[in-house]
């Protein structure tokens, strides 16, 4: 009886492990889905005018025109470049939890580049551009909403290629790159300037043909459900048909 008792509950044990290395798996994979989901799309509304200035937008989704904070940033990046404030680091606009957003001139090649910064409420300094680097993007960021979404733009020194940028997460996004309802064609999305709490995202674009600028609206898509692989259901009928077999032990 007692040997039986012992080889039960090695059973036991190595069932519940089996079953609990199930379990990880099924939720692990369920992860992976979330993980491998794609970054949000939006759609483009080009509002074919300018706000005689950068625009912005409000929580209520309207465009306005755009207002350049006066509070200085409080701290410099590590590395940032010696010189007076408003030329080694510079803030343009701020949340209503206190982050400043701008950016900061670091030491890049034996000379300077630039690169996005937030600036939190108790004053550290965050790089969010993460340049400059060998790839010769410098980066500067224009507005934040409450949730830390930031937007601005990137230039590439090289090619003088300038692309509205999202900050999202810890993820750089290429603005043109996310439009899902329309070709662009001759537009480009150059410089974000505003992003509200809905995500709604404002800024400038240009024409490549005839070099006009005018205002562009960006708006989230909703987020389409991502399908689960038929490998996660298997974890799943295998995790119920493993709570039948012990039940019918017990």
């Amino acid at each position: 009886h007692s040997a039986f008792s012992i080889q039960h509950s090695a059973f036991s044990i190595q069932h519940s492990a089996f079953k609990n290395s199930l379990t990880a798996a099924f939720f692990y994979a369920i992860a992976l889905c979330s993980i491998n989901s794609h970054a949000t799309t939006y759609t483009f509304t080009n509002l074919s005018y300018a706000l005689g200035g950068y625009p912005s937008i409000n929580n209520n989704n309207q465009p306005i025109p755009f207002q350049e904070t006066t509070s200085l940033p409080p701290t410099s990046l590590p590395g940032s470049v010696s010189g007076e404030v408003e030329t080694a680091n510079e803030a343009f606009s701020q949340n209503d939890v206190g982050q400043l957003i701008g950016y900061s001139r670091i030491g890049y090649k034996g000379g300077y580049g630039y690169t996005a910064t937030v600036w939190n409420a108790d004053g550290t300094a965050v790089n969010i551009g993460g340049g400059p680097s060998d790839s010769y993007l410098f980066t500067f960021g224009y507005g934040i909403n409450n949730v830390g979404q930031a937007v601005g733009n990137t230039v590439d020194i090289v090619s003088r290629n300038t692309f509205a940028t999202l900050w999202d997460n810890g993820t750089t996004f290429n603005l043109n790159d996310l439009v899902s309802n329309s070709i662009l064609g001759n537009w480009y999305l150059e410089i974000a300037t505003g992003i509200n709490d809905n995500g709604w995202i404002v800024g400038e674009m240009y024409n490549r043909n005839g070099g006009e600028s005018v205002t562009f609206l960006l708006t989230p898509d909703a987020p389409s459900a991502v399908p689960l692989p038929a490998a996660v259901w298997l974890f799943g009928s295998a995790l119920g048909g493993f709570g039948l077999m012990r039940r019918r032990k017990a």
